[in-house]
């Protein structure tokens, strides 16, 4: 069976340099997709520097935890803090577990935001979220609705097969999070296109110091068939991203590795065909 790797890097758009970083990263002939956050400053400016590059794949990073909603604040109250911002990560976590959040606020924030980005001029090749928030069933049944009726594939964060060096926190909210998504893919099986396997550096550990070729490769070697989307976070790193990102010192040096051509070579050796979610092939061999 073929197996394809989806090298897909998240927030364009969130910053110029985020988006330089990715589109750099692209011609490098690492990245191979990118999905949009659409209510961001830079977002126009990164489909600016998309469209001259088709065979970048641009999907739609569905973003409740950072900025302001498309929508009016007023509109989805149960997202929104005080000052009429999205509530930070932490917070929206909480209140989606104890159930304090409006499902119609979640669909409308949704709805809005797609519609931003065909305003755009533009058709998402596939939907994920930002901090991976549409593993909660409330998120992820609304991002589903709209795969479903549009026709798009969804990322499903499935928990690296690999093994983890996580202390115990992590490990406890990486099995819950394991535990919504089989939710989740239960539900909604047969109507969705996904990913058959998703990793990224953070799978290793937070944020690693040193990042060389032995941690791909870690990776992808656990890996024999399907579709596989490995997430990166290449980044020009700029006081703006400083103050809405907390890992910025591992974006610049994943940017600093993205700009060699060691990834796709590491692709190559270990199976994989590169590609974007717009392929037809990932999913006629299916």
């Amino acid at each position: 069976m073929s197996m394809y790797l989806i090298v897909n890097a998240d927030d364009f758009g969130i910053t110029e340099g985020v988006n330089r970083a990715i589109v750099s990263a692209y011609l490098a002939g690492n990245v191979t997709s990118t999905t949009l956050m659409v209510n961001m400053p830079a977002a126009r400016h990164a489909l600016d520097m998309a469209r001259p590059h088709p065979g970048l794949g641009v999907g739609w990073h569905a973003n409740l935890t950072l900025g302001k909603p498309v929508s009016e604040p007023s509109a989805v109250p149960s997202l929104v803090d005080a000052n009429g911002a999205l509530q930070a990560r932490g917070m929206l976590e909480r209140q989606l577990l104890l159930r304090r959040v409006d499902v119609a606020d979640i669909r409308g924030a949704l709805d809005a935001q797609f519609n931003r980005f065909l305003d755009f001029g533009c058709r998402p090749t596939h939907i994920d979220s930002h901090q991976h928030m549409h593993t909660f069933p409330a998120v992820f049944d609304a991002l589903a609705e709209i795969a479903v009726r549009e026709g798009l594939p969804i990322r499903m964060p499935w928990r690296w097969p690999g093994p983890q060096r996580r202390g115990w926190k992590r490990r406890i909210r990486s099995l819950g999070m394991e535990w919504m998504m089989r939710r989740n893919a239960h539900r909604w099986m047969g109507r969705v296109r996904s990913n058959t396997g998703l990793c990224s550096l953070f799978d290793l550990t937070y944020q690693p110091r040193d990042i060389a070729a032995p941690l791909y490769e870690s990776l992808l070697r656990v890996y024999h068939s399907g579709v596989v989307e490995l997430v990166v976070h290449p980044a020009e790193v700029d006081d703006e991203l400083r103050s809405m990102s907390r890992i910025t010192a591992f974006s610049a040096r994943e940017n600093d590795w993205l700009k060699t051509p060691e990834l796709k070579r590491i692709a190559q050796a270990n199976g994989f065909e590169l590609t974007n979610y717009s392929d037809a092939r990932l999913w006629n061999d299916a």
